[in-house]
């Protein structure tokens, strides 16, 4: 069994286009099930493909994970992800949002109470 960061490449690339934003707002917890809303967003996003996981860095233990459909933008917080050749982001997703997963990851946050947590990256786990 391999760890994630030998599956998954962590994707930085910052874009201002809004061709398809989404935010944590529109990710259901636990599900990663796509929430439409009518909100519009500002500042740089990450780039991502259809395929790619988004993952919801602040609170963890909400498990907001979403394969994306489609191409787009990440706007906010998220750790967005591509699987390595091979890899099926069906099950990728399938694993993060596996409760033991989102523990491990929750118990690696840390920062001040009441504000955003700064959570290590899952790729580590």
């Amino acid at each position: 069994m391999k760890r994630l960061k030998h599956n998954l490449r962590l994707l930085t690339e910052k874009t201002d286009r809004r061709d398809h934003p989404i935010a944590l707002e529109n990710i259901e917890g636990w599900t990663g099930r796509f929430i439409p809303t009518e909100t519009e967003f500002e500042g740089e996003g990450i780039a991502f493909n259809e395929g790619d996981i988004l993952f919801g860095k602040l609170r963890p233990y909400l498990a907001k994970a979403h394969r994306a459909e489609s191409s787009g933008e990440a706007v906010g917080d998220f750790h967005v992800m591509r699987p390595t050749t091979g890899i099926d982001s069906r099950f990728v997703q399938y694993q993060i949002l596996n409760r033991e997963f989102i523990a491990i990851v929750d118990g690696s946050t840390f920062g001040l109470e009441n504000a955003p947590a700064q959570v290590g990256s899952p790729l580590a786990v």
